[in-house]
């Protein structure tokens, strides 16, 4: 993550959970936040300080300097004690509090979220997340952009996936099966937002005005369509014109092989 010390040199945080679909929420779950230049630690993050849920600590993210303290914010992932949901906890690193959530308020929370920059033109970075929601013709999924001053929902924007399809269950969304990374082909002025699902693979854009754009995946050899996920699992992508992806074949094949598509 950013310079959490002021020494001048990144710093990283790692969490110390106990990742357990069916455990309680335990209480000595934590992040810990080391030194970039000697390792040492700078600052723990205890679970029973922010009232959080189960698995706190097992999806990080950097989210940069959100209240001007001059420290970078670290978004945390918790996962809930009843279902498989959750809450992105934004914590600030100096004041130790919180100070928002991204949680069940807007429906069920994907557990991968990313910085998108200003998107809401106020000088703090927005981020994407993908909310999952019920409604009267069945499940619905969202490309929903959340503002970080506040953590309000800023914009969203409808996938077009079956209702019906395992990739809105609860544990589809809690096992990293969507993935979100930045993309940028050349006719971009800036990075787009690519979400992709496997088993069945989906692959969208999301444009600058917050519009979904398919993506249609190249079929393997016996013309099916590719099952694959971003390379790296959920490490992120930069954004770059070549879109690097790790791809299997059908089950009975084993396959497993590295492709690059050119936006």
């Amino acid at each position: 993550m950013g310079d959490v010390d002021g020494d001048g040199v990144a710093d990283y945080a790692v969490g110390a959970c106990t990742v357990n679909l069916f455990c309680s929420p335990r209480p000595n779950d934590s992040v810990a936040i080391f030194s970039g230049r000697s390792g040492s630690l700078i600052a723990r993050l205890d679970a029973s300080r922010f009232d959080a849920g189960k698995s706190f600590g097992r999806t990080l993210l950097d989210a940069g300097d959100l209240d001007g303290d001059g420290v970078p914010e670290l978004a945390v992932k918790v996962d809930s004690a009843v279902d498989f949901g959750g809450t992105w906890c934004f914590i600030s690193i100096k004041e130790r509090h919180r100070l928002f959530a991204i949680d069940a308020r807007i429906g069920r929370i994907g557990s991968d979220l990313r910085a998108m920059g200003d998107k809401t033109a106020d000088g703090i970075c927005d981020f994407a997340v993908l909310v999952v929601e019920d409604a009267a013709a069945g499940r619905q999924l969202f490309a929903s952009l959340i503002s970080g001053k506040d953590g309000a929902l800023a914009k969203r924007v409808e996938l077009p996936v079956p209702s019906n399809s395992p990739l809105l269950e609860d544990h589809a969304l809690h096992h990293h099966v969507w993935q979100l990374a930045l993309t940028r082909a050349p006719s971009d002025a800036v990075p787009s937002l690519s979400i992709l699902s496997w088993e069945p693979s989906y692959w969208f854009r999301i444009d600058e005005e917050w519009c979904a754009r398919p993506i249609r995946l190249v079929p393997n050899k016996d013309g099916k369509p590719l099952i694959g996920h971003f390379m790296g699992g959920t490490s992120r992508l930069t954004a770059s014109e070549n879109f690097y992806a790790c791809f299997m074949g059908p089950e009975d094949s084993r396959e497993t092989f590295v492709k690059r598509i050119r936006l």
